[in-house]
């Protein structure tokens, strides 16, 4: 996923040591995303994962064994719990020309089987003044 902001995401607190990144090709893919199922407890898939209706639910089966969260940038349809819609509503921090992104501001929408259980956020992406 090269649109994945890793720095954002330490910048959030996600722990380096805990993190494995895979490429979603190659013979072994199916094999591969089960082990980290059962080894990882987010395991986050990118928009080019292109698995059969029969490996998606295999995956999704032993991810909820193994009580690991699966988000998945591109889901088959029907196969996801929930699903979050973020849509920009603007941004803040800039000046007249310069200075720094400091807030973006989203609207989130949930859908599906299953409800959020914590409350959405009503600014995304808040950086602390350095």
């Amino acid at each position: 996923m090269p649109d994945l902001g890793l720095r954002s995401a330490l910048d959030a607190g996600l722990d380096p040591c805990r993190l494995a990144l895979a490429p979603a090709d190659g013979d072994q893919r199916p094999q591969v995303l089960s082990a980290l199922a059962d080894g990882v407890g987010v395991l986050v898939l990118g928009p080019d994962l292109d698995l059969a209706p029969a490996l998606w639910r295999s995956l999704l089966n032993r991810a909820r064994t193994a009580d690991t969260l699966v988000l998945a940038a591109a889901p088959p349809p029907g196969r996801s719990d929930l699903t979050l819609r973020a849509v920009t509503q603007g941004w803040a921090g800039l000046g007249a020309g310069s200075g720094r992104l400091r807030r973006r501001r989203l609207a989130i929408t949930a859908e599906g089987r299953g409800s959020p259980v914590i409350a959405l956020p009503r600014y995304c992406c808040r950086r602390s003044a350095a």
